[in-house]
């Protein structure tokens, strides 16, 4: 049977992911378990979302309980290796490299179509966290070093989608790492100025 994460509603909402997941315990090396759990998640499919993870741990503890080689043990100390499959998500995310690449955001990707850009999204991002050096792994910080650019997007409406300032980011920690510096994604802030086109 397959299990629905608890952010889908199986009447509406469109399966995005398919969510592998291998569980082994901490204290046994005997009590491994695997499962799997569609997630309809909308952004950032490289991981699963709060309600895709609770899902996936209310499983893995559903699957113990019933595994004689996982009886008495604490049910809350698994670890967790997780897979994630993309199959169907609503727009296509694209990865850093492929935003480079391509010069257009995520929701351009039904056709790559120059003539559906609606917004040249001029932005400039800076780094509010530790980034490591690629060559040494050495920690540093800089928040003076800025890095500016347009992504040119296909958004549905006036707004910047929250795809596309995710974008913008991915793109930023992407350039960063072809200098020789890995930033987390969550420590890029970024001021985008969407000029729509006319």
């Amino acid at each position: 049977m397959i299990t629905l994460s608890k952010n889908c509603d199986e009447y509406t909402d469109h399966v995005s992911s398919q969510v592998n997941v291998i569980a082994t315990h901490e204290s046994s090396s005997n009590c491994i378990l695997k499962t799997t759990v569609m997630s309809c998640q909308e952004k950032q499919f490289e991981r699963p979302d709060d309600f895709t993870m609770n899902t996936i741990k209310d499983k893995v503890r559903s699957l113990a309980e019933e595994n004689e080689l996982c009886s008495g043990l604490d049910y809350s100390k698994f670890k967790y290796d997780i897979k994630t499959v993309i199959i169907g998500s609503k727009s296509t995310e694209l990865n850093g490299e492929d935003l480079y690449k391509r010069r257009m955001a995520s929701n351009c990707a039904d056709g790559f179509d120059i003539k559906k850009i609606n917004s040249h999204n001029n932005y400039t991002c800076r780094n509010f966290g530790e980034m490591e050096r690629v060559n040494d792994g050495k920690k540093v910080k800089n928040y003076h070093m800025k890095f500016t650019g347009i992504l040119p997007s296909c958004e549905q409406g006036f707004e910047l989608s929250e795809q596309t300032d995710e974008d913008i980011r991915k793109l930023v920690q992407y350039r960063a790492k072809e200098e020789g510096l890995k930033m987390k994604l969550e420590d890029i802030a970024c001021d985008t100025f969407g000029a729509p086109v006319l």
